[in-house]
């Protein structure tokens, strides 16, 4: 017996040595660019007539009014940005919503190509200038902006490959780990719907969601990301905040968001907390929260709906699975909110705007009616909620 289990032993070697083969071959196969450069590929057209699809037929029930907006896309690659579901002439580049730096050239349309029956437009990006993954402005509208899906997957590899040892880049399996941080189409749908709905606050409240970016520039870098004690207390707030979204009753959850409230108060008296920056928390997760939980909505609502059907395109798409891995995501992303805490970035906001949203839904029915044009806070709307 021993002779037996001393002869597999041995041959843990000799597999780690085919796995390493294995994983550099491997790469001499993946992209170094994206297969289409100058115009978007039929795979990133499904991806992104989906996008456009799922909030179209499913986009009111996720937010009031989000299915009925008009929300061209704006998706960039290497070399390329690419104007989608614009109506019209387009104006000249883009506006950033935090700076208000205005970027870019002239759009051109695509030669040769259609995009849901129209044409799509292109321009040239001229040095590292791009739209970024966010919403940029268009004349008097909103777009989305993102990166397109492969060349997410391509980008990534190659920050990777810089920041990795030389000798250990090589035997990285590229495609198995860009495809586990990026995703499937899935995912990527439901991102690109995150950044739909940034678009449709531009539309909806351009002034807050520009006060929310200049909370951000003026404010990011005096926030206390590694002070000890703040870090603490919102390790404390987050873990209450995943209790409630995973609690059965409305009791409980009550209680729970009371204790989260109490908690939230506590570290930014503790921690003299600046008014400036309790503002800063609260617009950012207003914003980034607000988007978080729409991106996981919208997913949601792609799964459970009982008369949706994909755009055909994406339907063919190999690995678009109807978005049946949700409840894996929706688990995956709660069991994130606590490891939030110490992030230098704001990250927890994304996390703690979510989770304070999906509780809202469960404890004040209609919250949504004036979420984004009003003055109030998640924080304030939960406080109200168990009050009532």
């Amino acid at each position: 017996m021993k002779r037996k289990w001393a002869r597999y032993f041995l041959l843990i070697p000799a597999l780690l040595v085919v796995l390493v083969g294995l994983s550099a071959a491997s790469n001499l196969f993946f992209p170094r660019s994206s297969k289409l450069v100058e115009r978007l590929s039929a795979e990133e057209k499904a991806r992104a007539a989906e996008v456009i699809h799922l909030r179209q037929e499913l986009g009111n029930e996720v937010w009031p009014g989000f299915g009925d907006a008009a929300i061209p896309l704006v998706l960039y690659n290497e070399a390329y940005a690419f104007l989608l579901n614009y109506e019209g002439e387009p104006p000249i580049g883009w506006a950033l919503p935090r700076s208000g730096e205005q970027q870019g050239t002239a759009w051109e349309p695509v030669p040769g190509e259609e995009f849901l029956g129209g044409p799509y437009y292109r321009q040239r990006l001229v040095g590292d200038v791009t739209p970024q993954a966010f919403c940029v402005r268009l004349g008097d509208q909103w777009a989305a902006s993102m990166t397109t899906y492969e060349w997410s997957r391509v980008r990534l590899a190659q920050l990777m490959k810089e920041e990795l040892p030389s000798w250990l880049s090589p035997v990285v399996p590229f495609f198995l780990v860009t495809r586990l941080y990026i995703g499937d189409t899935d995912k990527y749908v439901s991102a690109l719907t995150h950044e739909s709905f940034h678009a449709f606050v531009g539309l909806e409240s351009e002034r807050r969601l520009i006060q929310a970016e200049e909370a951000a520039r003026r404010l990011e870098e005096s926030y206390p990301w590694e002070d000890e004690a703040n870090i603490a207390g919102w390790q404390t707030e987050l873990e209450l905040l995943t209790r409630a979204v995973r609690a059965s009753s409305r009791e409980e959850t009550v209680d729970l968001v009371g204790q989260f409230l109490t908690a939230r108060a506590e570290r930014r008296e503790n921690n003299r907390l600046a008014t400036r920056l309790m503002d800063y928390e609260q617009r950012r997760e207003w914003l980034e929260g607000l988007a978080k939980y729409v991106e996981l909505e919208a997913w949601r609502q792609g799964a459970t709906a009982p008369d949706y059907s994909a755009h055909p395109a994406a339907a063919e798409l190999s690995d678009f699975h109807g978005y049946e891995g949700f409840e894996t995501a929706w688990a995956r992303e709660v069991d994130q909110i606590t490891r939030t805490a110490e992030d230098s970035g704001d990250t927890r906001f994304y996390y703690s705007g979510m989770a304070q949203a999906t509780l809202l839904d469960r404890l004040m029915p209609g919250w949504k009616e004036g979420a984004l044009t009003g003055g109030t806070t998640l924080e304030g709307l939960l406080a109200a909620a168990i009050d009532a």
